[in-house]
């Protein structure tokens, strides 16, 4: 009896001295909280495990059992209750765990014919970088076991965000042959999030300054587009299939019965699946395949990685099938009524062995889809109807060719190829497109009402077609080419009783935001109080905005070919949309008859309308109407208000100096009324401006060389409430309006 209880007593610490010793030979460090015997078997319970050298990895286990043959060797070992825990980051364990294997080789144990079988139960696995690390990573509800035939491991979730990408597994089991390599894996759901974030916000603009007189050094050439580098693309999906072949036996299949692939950006999330999923590797590729949407017409994307010199191949096909059985969910990224939209289309992309060209040939459709996007107007858009095309290359060399691309909306087509070539020091591109002639109430109609609300009723008769091109190079952009030919025979028959001429000769109410940002109504038009007939207004106010905003008024048609290639040149230097190419007809479009919402739907009715008032009203109606109801500043509408509340006068008083003035407000009144008016003086860098464009009215002949002199001695008083009228003046001079080819885009 007594040695029995001595046996006993000593196994506990003879049992911790044997574990520490083949531990510490594997490079690992354990602490054993009690240990009980059994029958052939020994149980040690609240166990601690960490490798030697390595922070911030950590393995609790409850229980740890093995089983021992008659003849006292390892028969198998059970863990259960084991917790993982990891605090470093990927790349940190990565080398700490490459550090450790190379001070212990034979951390793994002597090699032998016999495999010990180890199972693990209810692991659960957490890796959290740090408080702030977009890395986690989240394993619960598994089992593992390793036997002679290779590794088995089953799990309920697996969740692992790295990244702007998170992933997360439910239900599912891999098989690993007994050298780790995969035999085959199984899922039942996988989700994957992907978070784009948006791009940064415009900067405030600066304050008021003097342009800088310096001269500007030369900046680093920045590509027009981004095109990817196709041998550093080619080489990335190379290494890709190289490390996933290299870890899978030659049929490994990874099967996953519902794959969803989500993009989230800021609140919104457009979703896809969830669908079929299998990944397969063959003898000379891994092969990926993705089927969504039910029904007859599922939707397909398929993918070949090459393991040798092959290409690259992907591939979709399928539909038409609507986006709810896409998986696109009703109000992502303000698509509405998903049941009823329907997308189809098929195509292929190929990148070369060498990776020294991608070719791409595809179509898609999409019918009856209705969408919500301020961006585009601010109603719903409902029944858009779009087909586009494409085919063409890109090469190695940053040559990019599209050879057809074609873009329908109901009976607008729009067809075009062309090319970009981007060089270490320049871009340089050619394109061409035309629009067949067509109807012009069938080109009406296709667009979705919510695009054209102010013209719904309108009625059109005739035809209209385009052809245009343009040809640029960086190292010469005040070059450009722009040709366009449009053949325009469209006639109005009628229109809405808001848009009829009667409804301007006499007063009429008229939309303005007040100083507070508020929608207000009032009442303007002739014979009403706030109204100044064109005889009234000084020739000079016509001349500075001939001068500043549109050269060409006279002989347009509602849009200034000029400003067109000016605004093209700018916003090709500035690599974005910097200007514009509005004339006074299309401004007086925006502001008689539209909103100040930026939209692609105000665009459309800003050009369509444009052309109506030309068509519909005489040029001196149209300055008339554009004068008495142009913005000049916070609640000052018109140039009466703006004559009386700058610079004391009536509208027939003002001279080329204060109207000059007046006319620079326009692009921006609000701010410039804040850093000048309520300044209270111009400073002499904008007063030499204004004589510049005194300098170029003479030279464009609007006005004398006599009256140029005059002008330049004028000096820009402001009027404060309070003050003194001035002393009145009629002038106006032998002011011209229509004589010049001079145009100053916007």
């Amino acid at each position: 009896m007594a040695i029995s209880l001595a046996a006993a007593l000593a196994f506990g610490p003879v049992t911790r001295k044997r574990v520490a010793k083949e531990a510490e030979s594997r490079g690992l460090v354990i602490g054993v909280g009690s240990v009980a015997p059994a029958w052939f078997a020994v149980e040690l319970r609240s166990v601690d495990l960490k490798l030697e050298g390595v922070e911030g990895l950590e393995v609790k286990i409850e229980s740890l059992r093995v089983d021992l043959t008659g003849k006292l060797s390892i028969e198998q070992v059970t863990a259960s209750g084991v917790s993982l825990e990891a605090t470093q980051t990927p790349e940190a364990l990565a080398d700490s765990l490459e550090t450790w294997r190379a001070r212990h080789p034979n951390s793994t144990g002597p090699s032998s014919s016999r495999v010990t079988p180890v199972s693990v139960e209810q692991l659960t696995v957490h890796w959290n970088a740090s408080a702030t690390a977009a890395d986690d990573l989240e394993i619960k509800g598994a089992s593992a076991r390793r036997d002679s035939e290779g590794w088995h491991f089953v799990a309920e979730t697996f969740d692992v965000t790295h990244g702007d990408v998170s992933l997360k597994i439910g239900t599912q089991s891999i098989d690993l042959d007994a050298t780790r390599k995969l035999l085959g894996a199984h899922a039942a759901t996988v989700d994957v999030t992907l978070v784009l974030h948006p791009a940064s916000p415009e900067p405030a603009p600066p304050p008021l300054a003097p342009p800088p007189t310096a001269t500007k050094k030369d900046e680093p050439f920045t590509p027009l587009v981004s095109l990817p580098d196709l041998r550093v693309l080619r080489s990335r999906v190379q290494s890709l299939a190289d490390l996933l072949s290299a870890h899978m036996t030659d049929a490994a299949q990874v099967d996953v019965d519902a794959l969803s692939l989500s993009i989230a950006r800021d609140k919104e999330s457009l979703s896809l699946g969830p669908g079929k999923a299998t990944f397969a590797r063959h003898p000379s590729s891994l092969d990926v395949e993705f089927i969504t949407g039910q029904g007859a017409t599922p939707f397909a994307v398929r993918a070949s990685l090459p393991l040798g010199t092959n290409d690259v191949v992907a591939s979709l096909s399928g539909g038409p099938v609507s986006l709810s059985m896409l998986g696109v969910r009703e109000g992502a990224m303000g698509l509405q009524h998903t049941d009823k939209a329907m997308f189809g289309g098929k195509g292929r992309v190929v990148i070369d062995a060498n990776g020294t060209a991608l070719t791409f040939d595809g179509e898609a459709s999409l019918h009856n889809l209705a969408i919500t996007q301020p961006k585009l107007s601010t109603d719903p858009i409902l029944g858009l109807d779009l087909e586009v095309s494409g085919r063409g290359v890109l090469d190695d060399r940053g040559s990019l060719r599209v050879d057809d691309g074609d873009l329908s909306m109901g009976a607008l087509h729009l067809r075009g190829h062309g090319s970009l070539v981007q060089a270490s020091d320049h871009f340089e591109g050619t394109m061409t497109m035309e629009v067949p002639a067509a109807s012009c109430q069938s080109l009406l109609d296709s667009l979705p009402a919510a695009l054209v609300p102010h013209l719904a009723g309108t009625r059109y008769r005739g035809t209209l077609s385009l052809k245009a091109m343009t040809q640029f190079d960086s190292r010469k952009l005040d070059e450009l080419v722009l040709k366009y030919d449009v053949s325009d025979l469209c006639h109005t028959i009628s229109v809405p009783k808001e848009l009829e001429k009667t409804r301007f000769t006499g007063p009429f109410d008229h939309d303005i935001i007040d100083k507070d940002g508020n929608p207000q109504e009032i009442t303007t038009g002739p014979n009403s109080e706030s109204w100044t007939n064109i005889d009234d207004i000084s020739p000079f106010m016509q001349v500075a905005v001939l001068t500043t905003e549109d050269g060409s008024f006279h002989r347009h048609h509602g849009f200034n070919h000029n400003a067109i290639r000016s605004s093209l040149i700018a916003n090709l230097k500035a690599h974005k949309f910097v200007r514009g190419a509005s004339t006074i007809t299309m401004q007086l479009a925006k502001n008689l008859f539209l909103s100040r919402d930026k939209t692609i739907s105000r665009k459309f009715e800003e050009v369509l309308l444009a052309t109506y008032l030309e068509d519909t009203f005489t040029k001196q109606e149209l300055m008339e109407l554009y004068l008495n109801l142009i913005e000049f500043g916070p609640d000052v509408y018109g140039v009466a208000q703006a004559a009386e509340h700058y610079f004391g006068r009536a509208p027939l008083d003002l001279n080329l100096a204060e109207s000059l003035f007046l006319a620079t407000l326009l692009p921006n009144p609000i701010e410039l009324h804040k850093k000048l008016y309520e300044k209270g003086d111009v400073p002499d860098w904008w007063m030499k401006r204004i004589q510049g464009l005194m300098q170029t009215a003479e030279k464009n002949g609007r006005i004398s060389p006599a009256e140029l002199q005059d002008a330049l001695t004028q000096k820009i008083v402001f009027h404060r409430e309070g003050d003194p009228r001035p002393t009145r003046r009629i002038g106006g001079g032998n002011a011209r309006l229509d004589v010049d080819d001079w145009d100053t885009p916007r």
